[in-house]
C-alpha cells in the first residue's frame, strides 16, 4: 500500500517549511500514522501556533495511541488558530464519530462544505457523514451522502463498503450485491490501468490529480482502507 506524507514544519525564524516528504510504500497503516504523529509534534516544539501541526497530532494521536481526549483537543486548538481550515473539521470529523459521538462529527464535516464546496476529499467526507447517518439512525441521509461519495469518486471503496452496510439495514440485499460488485468489477479491470498509464506517459501526461494527493490528511481519510 502506497501511503504518501508530507509534514511541513517550521524554522527557528518560524516561516512554514517542508519539513520532509515521506512519499514510499509502508506495510502497515500504523506505522505512517506513527510518523506524522512525531514530525508533528517536532512541529509544535519549533511553532507551537501552528495550526497544522495542532491538527496532525490530532490525527496521529487518533489512529496511532487512540487517545480521543488528547486528539481533540489538538482539533480544538487548530480550529482557533485557523477556523477555516478544512482539513482540521476532517479529521475532527474522525475524532468525534470514532469516540461515539456522531452528531458532532456531522457538525464538524458539514462545516467543511462551507467553507470549500469543492473539497478535494469530498468522497471521504461523504462516505464519513454516511456512515454518522447510519449510526444515527438517519438511514435516508446515509443513502444521500453515500451516493454523492460514489459520484464524487466513482474507485472509493469505502463508500461502496458503507453502501452494502446501509443496504442490509434497509433489508435490500440486491443493493447489496451491486453495491458489493463494483470493488470487485474494478480489480477485475486493474490489468487495462498499465496501458492507460502508459499511453498517457507516452503522450507527456503529468501523473493524476488523484495519485498526486499525497499530503498527510490523504492518509488521515485513508485511515482504514
Amino acid at each position: 500500500m502506497l501511503w504518501m506524507s508530507w509534514l511541513w514544519a517550521a524554522e527557528p525564524t518560524c516561516e512554514p517549511v517542508r519539513l520532509r516528504d515521506l512519499t514510499r510504500h509502508v506495510d502497515d497503516a500504523r506505522t505512517a500514522f506513527a510518523e506524522t504523529l512525531q514530525a508533528a509534534r517536532k512541529a509544535l516544539e519549533i511553532d507551537s501556533s501552528y495550526w497544522l501541526a495542532h491538527a496532525l497530532v490530532g490525527v496521529g494521536e487518533l489512529w496511532t495511541n487512540l487517545h480521543y481526549d488528547l486528539a481533540l483537543n489538538h482539533i480544538h486548538r487548530a480550529i482557533e488558530l485557523n477556523p477555516s481550515a478544512c482539513q482540521a473539521y476532517h479529521f475532527g470529523g474522525c475524532i468525534t464519530g470514532f469516540s461515539g459521538d456522531p452528531v458532532t462529527a456531522k457538525r464538524h464535516q458539514r462545516r467543511i462544505f462551507q467553507i470549500d464546496p469543492a473539497y478535494p476529499y469530498t468522497a471521504v467526507i461523504e462516505a464519513d457523514l454516511g456512515l454518522w447517518s447510519m449510526i444515527t439512525g438517519d438511514l435516508k441521509a446515509a443513502e444521500e451522502h453515500l451516493d454523492r461519495a460514489v459520484q464524487w469518486d466513482a474507485g472509493y471503496g469505502r463508500a461502496y463498503q458503507r453502501q452494502v452496510a446501509l443496504y442490509g439495514l434497509n433489508g435490500d440485499r440486491a443493493g447489496s450485491s451491486r453495491a458489493l460488485a463494483q470493488p470487485q468489477r474494478r480489480a477485475r479491470n486493474k490489468a487495462r490501468v498499465p496501458l492507460i498509464a502508459a499511453a498517457g506517459e507516452a503522450a507527456g501526461a503529468s501523473s493524476s490529480a488523484a495519485a498526486a494527493r499525497g499530503d498527510a490528511w490523504w492518509v488521515a481519510g485513508q485511515y482504514s482502507a
